[in-house]
């Protein structure tokens, strides 16, 4: 007889510990126990503490909540188990408040943890992390979650207890009925929605992406392993003594800096590349015959005597300090540069020696910009012989480091082949599961194990060590996909290309707070991650809270998701004005009183995501003791907030062509299509759409030329002003560009008015003509930015536009980037058409 069992997932077996080497003794007097494992060892001295106190005083005491119940603990994990035995209030009343931890320490210990910790681990709603060994860590350069870090100390600011408390408590909650639901009606369908006045049935057709979405919430806990937070029954907390932290003593211990080191083997291999892209092919720039003190000078064609070692860490230290930060992509942390992928390592060098052209005056690093179009033409053709899906890590940060050189910092050729091939990148993703949370070489991350005891410590670094890596490639794959969506995003919007990636499509949970992403050690991170365990803070959904963030709810989170979830709302926006224009070539357009409410709704949303995380940057700033002037640009909302009011109300294109393009998306300009587009940009005019773009035009100039908001403007407008940006120093590669479309925009709405002087002041009439100060232009910026949307056009003047072009072209003529040279080209023409006109 056939006794068929039944079909089902075999149980693993769990491996067995009968002949593990015990190895943790019991040091107390007169004991004999010895153990295979630390945990089990720790577990026996907090028991052997219960009755023999006087041996072993724990550090902590931890009380349970529940009214009429007296029993304290030594452990948290213990305690919080046995408060959820008391039933569901009680469980409920834990996440809320927590165990009320009693510290034994001084307040002086507290107060110097408190001067190490990073100021940016206590922005917006940080304070300090205390462990129960008097020992202090540092985060690095952290940024960390604005509104869910939280000092076990009981006498925390209620300010931060307010926000943690009132905030946190229902990001993750979203219906489950949404599951079976298109896309955009879960997206769009918010009964507590903040945008009044918004009925979506009327015009749900006509958003309609026609694509079925399940609700990331119903299966939120198949996205991604990283985000089951480490469990506080994993142990107690960290007991290692100071001075034998191994990490501590010996920074090398765990890989620290080797991203920043270059081993003389490693050099080589980079050499034998470089000559074998040479043999290849050249970049246009590069002469036949080298100077002797160029960094690609060679005498037997095989060795370069100028590119030493140091030249190579000094690239690798322009990319982490600078590019790392826009595109945080690799886990500094645990990189290695002799350990990763050649071809990573000559991408990382690419975008160091392009970031090192720009941090010198104009032709003091051209052969740093050789070397760079070197690597950047070869090593796509060298990358994608190995590009099959699965996509490896490795190969998806390289294509995503190289798209960004080819497009932020290269000639127009480049620039050209990265639009190609972006679409191939993407399809990589999307073939195998990175964009889901669970990439083909993705390993879940177990529980960081408790350090070991003295006597152990190579063995507890060794398995931190291995902990911590997993933990940081799953977390960089979530982070690649994110920049990929930023990227897509941004550059359709701010060049005109084709967005290619849906937000729906990104199923995962939104990056990781900075703190823990910047964390020097697995030490740190694993206390981070148990503060926010205890607390019950987990990473919340994308397309959750980017509904909350559509609907005007404000989503707590660090400054990297943040800047995700603003390029989420400029890619739901794109996607509608696309899909203006389907229906638009299909004559079944809506209404313009319907595609106002949409716009509002979007710009509504942009107003509210910029405003939400302005007040969480000046809350970071009061509780900073440092400024950092590269990330302060980098986080900055308003960059991203003007492009998407910008291009919101014009179509660069047009503003493009009509200011005299001669090629565009590598399409030659007609004359045909240039009557067209001035018929358009003349009846743009005309509309309050152009007067709203207009105004962010020119308080995005005010903010960037001049360093201050509108507001302050106000005040200081006769003030004589000068400005000294430059965009060869800005840390923002996309600042510049936006400042192109501002200028543009302003320039356009003028000449399509055919604009006369109508506001000019004295200083203004001794500097008209052609000879056109710094002086006009400033002034010109901070008056109009200061008069507002409804007098902008009553302050303009067409010696002032004029002189505001034609700075910006001088400036522009400087760049690197051969963009920012065409545009330069393209202002100063637009300088002279319109003072033609005076």
């Amino acid at each position: 007889m056939d006794r068929s069992q039944p079909a089902g997932p075999q149980k693993r077996k769990r491996a067995s510990r009968k002949n593990t080497p015990k190895r943790f003794r019991c040091e107390y007097e007169g004991c004999t126990k010895i153990y295979s494992r630390a945990e089990h060892l720790q577990r026996h001295q907090l028991n052997r503490a219960s009755h023999r106190v006087e041996s072993y005083k724990p550090k902590q005491l931890f009380h349970c909540q529940t009214e009429g119940c007296d029993q304290t603990f030594v452990r948290l994990d213990l305690c919080m188990r046995h408060q959820a035995r008391h039933g569901e209030a009680s469980k409920t009343r834990e996440q809320d408040v927590g165990a009320t931890v009693f510290e034994t320490t001084n307040e002086d210990m507290v107060e110097d943890l408190a001067d190490e910790v990073d100021p940016y681990l206590q922005q917006d709603a940080a304070t300090n992390i205390t462990t129960e060994q008097p020992q202090t860590y540092d985060t690095g350069t952290a940024d960390s979650h604005q509104d869910v870090l939280l000092d076990v100390v009981p006498n925390m600011p209620g300010w931060i207890q307010n926000e943690m408390l009132d905030n946190h408590s229902g990001f993750a909650t979203v219906p489950s009925q949404q599951s079976n639901e298109n896309f955009v009606t879960w997206l769009f369908d918010s009964p507590g929605s903040q945008q009044q006045n918004f009925d979506l049935s009327s015009y749900l057709p006509y958003v309609d992406f026609s694509l079925d979405y399940c609700s990331p919430t119903n299966d939120f806990s198949q996205f991604d392993s990283n985000q089951t937070i480490v469990n506080a029954s994993t142990g107690s907390s960290m007991n290692m003594p100071p001075g034998n932290n191994a990490f501590r003593e010996g920074t090398d211990e765990y890989g620290t800096n080797s991203h920043l080191r270059i081993s003389t083997r490693c050099r080589s291999r980079i050499a034998h590349s470089i000559t074998s892209f040479i043999a290849k092919k050249r970049p246009p720039g590069m002469p036949d015959a080298m100077e002797e003190t160029d960094l690609l000078f060679s005498t037997d064609g095989k060795d370069f005597p100028n590119l030493t070692v140091n030249v190579l860490e000094n690239c690798l230290s322009s990319f982490w300090s600078y590019v790392a930060v826009q595109l945080p992509i690799i886990h500094q942390q645990t990189f290695s540069n002799d350990d990763c992928q050649l071809l990573l390592l000559l991408a990382i060098l690419m975008l160091g020696a392009g970031q090192a052209v720009r941090l010198h005056p104009v032709g003091t690093r051209n052969d740093y910009r050789v070397l760079a179009d070197l690597i950047a033409i070869n090593l796509r053709w060298e990358i994608f012989p190995e590009a099959e899906p699965p996509i490896t890590l490795w190969m998806a940060q390289g294509l995503l480091l190289l798209e960004f050189y080819e497009k932020m910092f290269s000639t127009r050729r480049l620039h050209e082949r990265a639009y190609i091939h972006h679409a191939s990148t993407l399809a990589l993703l999307r073939r195998g599961s990175p964009m889901v949370g669970h990439a083909e070489d993705e390993e879940p991350p177990t529980r960081c194990p408790s350090p070991g005891l003295t006597s152990q410590q190579t063995i507890g670094t060794f398995k931190q060590l291995g902990w911590w890596r997993r933990w940081a490639r799953n977390e960089s794959w979530h982070r690649v996909v994110f920049a990929a969506l930023h990227m897509d995003t941004l550059h359709a919007v701010a060049f005109g290309h084709e967005s290619s990636l849906l937000p729906y499509e990104v199923r995962l949970p939104l990056p990781c707070d900075d703190s823990l992403w910047s964390a020097q050690s697995p030490e740190d991170v694993w206390r981070l991650e148990e503060t926010f365990s205890m607390h019950g803070i987990s990473q919340q959904p994308f397309l959750d809270s980017l509904r909350r963030c559509l609907h005007g709810h404000d989503v707590h989170s660090n400054h990297g998701a943040r800047i995700v979830l603003g390029s989420g709302l400029l890619s739901v926006g794109w996607h509608i004005r696309r899909r203006e224009r389907n229906q638009q070539f299909l004559e079944s357009m809506p209404s313009a009183q319907e595609q106002d409410r949409w716009r509002v709704l979007l710009l509504n949303a942009y107003s509210h995501w910029c405003r939400s995380f302005q007040q969480a940057l000046e809350k970071s700033k009061v509780h900073s003791r440092k400024h950092e002037s590269i990330r302060d640009v980098v986080f900055n909302p308003t960059i991203l907030y003007r492009l998407a009011y910008i291009t919101s109300h014009i179509d660069i294109l047009d503003a493009q062509v009509y200011a005299g393009s001669k090629r565009l998306l590598g399409r030659k300009i007609t004359d045909k299509d240039y009557l067209g587009c001035s018929t358009r940009m003349r009846n743009w005019a005309t509309t309050s759409s152009a007067r709203l773009a207009v105004a962010h035009a020119f308080e995005l100039l005010d903010e960037t030329l001049l360093g201050v908001s509108s507001e302050t403007a106000r005040q200081a407008v006769d003030q004589t002003t000068t400005t000294s940006y430059t965009c060869r120093a800005d840390p923002s590669s996309y600042r510049p560009w936006v400042l192109y479309l501002a200028s543009l925009t302003i320039w356009s709405y003028q000449y399509a008015l055919k604009a006369r002087p109508l506001h000019i002041t004295p200083q203004e009439s001794s500097d008209a003509g052609r000879a056109l100060s710094q002086h006009v232009a400033c002034s010109y910026i901070r008056r109009c930015a200061a008069s507002g949307i409804e007098s902008c056009s009553s302050q303009m003047s067409v010696q002032g536009c004029g002189a505001m072009c034609k700075l910006l072209a001088q400036d522009f003529a400087l760049a690197e980037w051969e963009l920012l040279v065409e545009a330069s080209r393209i202002l100063d023409s637009c300088a002279d058409m319109i003072l033609d006109r005076a």
